[in-house]
């Protein structure tokens, strides 16, 4: 839903139920990416994003409190300090608690280098990871975190290193929640279609459910979501 929740410029045109959802992520420090390296194909989406944004103190002077409460800041810290520092800034800044963090450690336009490092008890503050399907959890800090989402699968695009979810990303997404299901908590993703969502929820078990490419390229079925699913 972008840096800011607004979403793309059509989704203005659809009646979405309300949902909490989850900032782009942000870096300490402003980083220069390619802020429109998103392709969208019938059921799949790529990205060479990179990061993109303008850093952790624009990025508060812009936001909304009051419509960014009850919603997720993801943050891609590259070391425990920055880390520490982020999270300090936004207990000063941010007024409401608590303040719900997804730490990004899988970012897949960083050609393998993830950050790895313990997750704090911190009053005020819930936690997610981030990973992607490489990425073992039990290798993590994952005692004080609420969940794991997972993100795009890295791949190439006409030979550029970039990131694809949805349909492409289903296969590795749907056997990792699969393998971890009874120890973690993990958001269901990478689904297109009603049919997909049934199986996230009734056979995977999956108790959140994310809408990263589906919303770009199904925002419809998004839309059917007010309504409820059987399953």
């Amino acid at each position: 839903m972008g840096l800011y929740g607004n979403g793309y410029f059509y989704h203005r045109f659809h009646k979405f139920p309300i949902f909490p959802y989850i900032t782009k992520t942000i870096t300490l420090n402003p980083k220069k990416g390619y802020p429109f390296a998103v392709i969208p194909t019938f059921n799949s989406v790529y990205n060479k994003v990179s990061l993109h944004n303008p850093g952790i103190y624009e990025w508060l002077n812009n936001i909304d409190q009051d419509k960014l409460k009850n919603n997720t800041i993801s943050i891609y810290p590259s070391n425990q300090w920055e880390l520490i520092c982020m999270v300090r800034i936004l207990l000063d800044k941010i007024q409401y608690r608590p303040i719900k963090i997804e730490v990004n450690m899988s970012c897949p336009n960083m050609n393998g280098r993830y950050p790895k490092f313990d997750i704090p008890t911190i009053d005020g503050v819930q936690w997610w990871l981030k990973l992607n399907y490489k990425q073992d959890p039990n290798q993590y800090s994952t005692k004080n975190i609420e969940g794991i989402r997972l993100n795009s699968i890295p791949t190439t695009l006409f030979g550029i290193n970039c990131g694809v979810s949805g349909k492409k990303a289903q296969k590795v997404n749907w056997e990792y929640i699969w393998k971890y299901r009874k120890k973690f908590n993990i958001s269901g993703c990478s689904w297109y279609d009603e049919h997909d969502i049934r199986y996230l929820v009734g056979s995977l078990g999956c108790k959140e459910i994310s809408i990263g490419s589906v919303i770009i390229n199904n925002p419809k079925v998004v839309e059917k979501l007010k309504n409820g699913i059987e399953v």
